[in-house]
């Protein structure tokens, strides 16, 4: 027979258990074919492709009116060795994802420039939400002669954009917490 303890440990372990097998099922966000080039108008310019899947919470959510907002940033770092890397320059773009169930269709703005695109299908949505193309990231003037740099890129969803009803559920649900790993592209 197990002694209170136990039992209470027992107890832990399915819930971390149950709590991991939750995440596993949640969304994902991954970088897909990133490329760094030099343009010919001397910057170097960054493209890139995230792979967002919706999980089912965010998913019906989505269906059901709830607009999403994905912040993706790309930071331009020194790597100097040091375990907190300076920051040279920084882009952060957002984008939102709404279903128009009147239209069946799925609307993406981006919010920094105001441009719209409707999709017929979320997949079609979630792809050029995910893409970035030729984003400028620093003129090569610009570098320092000598150092090595880094860019570090990363994508998720913001759950301070959601609904004020809606966030204190988000807050206290791994579903909700949609973004990818920080990734880093050596500037050639």
């Amino acid at each position: 027979m197990a002694t209170p303890r136990g039992r209470w440990m027992i107890a832990l372990a399915c819930v971390l258990l149950a709590a991991g097998l939750a995440r596993a099922e949640g969304g994902t966000i991954e970088l897909v074919n990133p490329v760094v080039e030099r343009a010919d108008d001397d910057r170097w310019r960054l493209s890139a492709a995230f792979d967002i899947r919706l999980g089912e919470v965010v998913r019906e959510a989505l269906l059901s009116g709830v607009a999403l907002t994905f912040d993706f940033v790309v930071e331009l770092r020194h790597t100097d060795g040091w375990p907190w890397r300076r920051s040279v320059t920084e882009l952060r773009q957002r984008r939102e994802l709404v279903y128009l169930a009147l239209a069946s269709a799925f609307r993406v703005e981006r919010l920094d420039s105001g441009a719209v695109t409707e999709y017929t299908n979320m997949s079609a949505a979630l792809a050029d939400i995910g893409r970035l193309e030729a984003l400028p990231v620093i003129a090569a003037s610009e570098l320092e002669a000598g150092k090595d740099h880094v860019i570090r890129l990363d994508a998720s969803l913001d759950i301070e954009a959601l609904p004020v009803p809606l966030r204190p559920r988000a807050y206290l649900s791994t579903d909700w917490y949609l973004s990818s790993p920080e990734y880093e592209i050596p500037l050639p």
